[in-house]
């Protein structure tokens, strides 16, 4: 969630464009149908995902080191 802060903080005109995204769906919601109205919000939904895929979370979780030489197919990966 920092990072999309990050990036609307940044991008003024995505930011604009989120909120008209979600007046327009907000105005007819009641709490029954919330879940509805949180899936015809595709802007949001491609803003989430390009955040998620510009800054991978996995990127600075998973670290592997190579302990020995190795060969996956014909490439060799040095320890």
């Amino acid at each position: 969630m920092s990072y999309c802060t990050y990036v609307l903080a940044n991008h003024q005109d995505i930011q604009e464009k989120l909120q008209e995204e979600i007046k327009l769906y907000s105005d007819d919601t009641d709490q029954s149908s919330i879940y509805d109205t949180v899936e015809k919000l595709i802007y949001l939904d491609m803003f989430i995902k390009e955040v998620i895929r510009m800054y991978p979370i996995a990127a600075f979780v998973m670290n592997r080191l190579c302990v020995e030489d190795t060969f996956v197919g014909k490439h060799r990966i040095k320890k």
